[in-house]
């Protein structure tokens, strides 16, 4: 076994259910998405005590061909980030976004869930 996370294993929430700021995050990420700009690639891995990333498991699902994770801040925290996270998986060639997920605690396997 890989170690990877498949979609079936990610609970589902409705995007209605999200609390209004995390509703408005996600409208906009979806506008930096659209636009192509400030658009920061998802790195799967845990940060150390100096903000370094070194690899760890993936929390996410492996992507399909083509396409890429990019990942919104929700708030802000240590190493002026917040753990609270929004990625996308988005087709690189056309922009259409695949996957839409959210995390309260970024890096963390099974902390993930798929919004609809």
């Amino acid at each position: 076994m890989s170690g990877m996370v498949s979609k079936s294993q990610i609970p589902t929430y409705r995007r209605t259910s999200l609390p209004s700021d995390l509703q408005l995050a996600l409208i906009q990420f979806k506008n930096q998405l659209r636009e192509g700009t400030q658009l920061t690639v998802f790195w799967n891995g845990k940060p150390d005590t100096e903000g370094r990333r070194h690899p760890g498991p993936s929390p996410l699902p492996r992507l399909a061909d083509g396409c890429v994770y990019y990942e919104y801040d929700v708030g802000r925290g240590h190493f002026h980030r917040g753990n609270r996270r929004i990625v996308a998986e988005v087709v690189a060639k056309s922009g259409d976004v695949r996957e839409v997920y959210f995390t309260d605690d970024h890096y963390t396997k099974g902390s993930f869930v798929r919004l609809t």
